[in-house]
């Protein structure tokens, strides 16, 4: 009797609900979101590296190794470095030049077809070796020589220009040099300057 009691209890109960079934498209619903976020994320993180960046700069990763370009701003603060650090070198190497100037001044008579002339020159001769200096001062009287010989040899019309005084200071840095050359077989001063130029 119990037992039919629990039956008909059983059969007069009102059914229990059915559970739905996941959809296909709810399975599809959770892979969508992530990819989405992923690229919402991505994006934001791209756009936020664009404008943190110097203005004109492309901030983009390299697709084959992956690093960033670094702003030219910090390469250009490397560059100012290089630089300095070049120029502070070159100042360390810089030369001083040494001076040696040919007392008493040099006068001789040059050619001219209509009259007697004089000519007089100050000289004085520079390097940065003080040994062709001190070579130079031990041949003073070697040098008097080949300048007086070239200053005498000298033309009027060539004298008054400036290019036959430049062609005379060439000259005369070409003896000089020979007579290093002879001397010590080094190349010889690196300039030769005239301080007074008198013509008469």
């Amino acid at each position: 009797m119990a037992e039919r009691d629990r039956n008909d209890a059983e059969s007069t109960a009102p059914p229990a609900a059915p559970v739905p079934k996941k959809s296909a498209l709810s399975k599809l619903m959770i892979p969508a979101l992530v990819v989405v976020g992923a690229l919402v994320l991505g994006a934001g993180a791209y756009f936020a590296g664009r404008m943190t960046a110097p203005h004109g700069e492309n901030v983009e990763a390299d697709a084959e190794s992956g690093e960033i370009d670094k702003p030219a701003s910090k390469k250009g603060k490397a560059e100012k470095a290089g630089t300095k650090s070049k120029g502070k070198a070159a100042k360390a190497e810089k030369r001083v030049p040494i001076y040696w100037a040919l007392d008493p001044a040099f006068v001789v008579n040059y050619q001219d077809s209509q009259a007697l002339r004089f000519l007089q020159v100050g000289v004085q001769v520079m390097d940065y070796d003080q040994e062709t200096i001190e070579l130079l001062k031990v041949n003073e009287p070697l040098v008097r020589n080949a300048l007086l010989m070239l200053f005498s040899d000298q033309q009027f019309e060539t004298l008054v220009t400036r290019e036959g005084k430049d062609k005379l200071r060439e000259s005369a840095l070409a003896e000089l040099r020979k007579i290093v050359d002879e001397h010590s077989g080094k190349s010889g001063p690196q300039s030769v300057y005239f301080t007074s130029f008198v013509m008469q």
